[in-house]
């Protein structure tokens, strides 16, 4: 034997049955045990109606009362195309109506969000985009 049948035979044969010698010969062993997915399983008859089912009783869950804070971005203006092309060039739809605390006037806001931080960021991205004036107010929900 030369020895490129010699590599071939070892290729070939004795590295394969080394490797799935053990996976095969399960395989044919239990050959008998195997179930195929594409087999309808037998509908076994059950009688639910003996089946007695117990549930337990829950306790009272008391409700706790929560604080909920969050900030918007008010915008301080009336022109519905600044407040339009503000919301273009920032990437946004839609606002909401939030009475502002300053004036007590129904304005027009960015947000919510429930992280300072961010609306402050965003607050920073108006800034430099626009002159429009804009402050971040708190809203607080109990």
């Amino acid at each position: 034997m030369d020895k490129k049948s010699i590599y071939i035979f070892f290729v070939f044969v004795v590295i394969p049955i080394y490797l799935f010698y053990e996976t095969i010969s399960v395989y044919f062993s239990k050959m008998g045990e195997i179930t195929y997915s594409l087999e309808i399983p037998v509908n076994r008859d059950i009688n639910t109606e003996k089946i007695v089912y117990e549930t337990q009783e829950l306790p009272d869950i008391k409700e706790k009362k929560s604080l909920r804070r969050s900030w918007v971005i008010l915008i301080q203006t009336n022109d519905d195309i600044q407040i339009k092309h503000l919301l273009e060039k920032v990437g946004l739809v839609n606002t909401i109506k939030v009475k502002s605390k300053i004036d007590n006037i129904q304005r027009e806001a960015i947000g919510p969000f429930l992280d300072k931080q961010i609306a402050l960021n965003m607050q920073r991205k108006i800034k430099k985009i626009t002159s429009i004036n804009i402050t971040i107010q708190e809203i607080v929900d109990q």
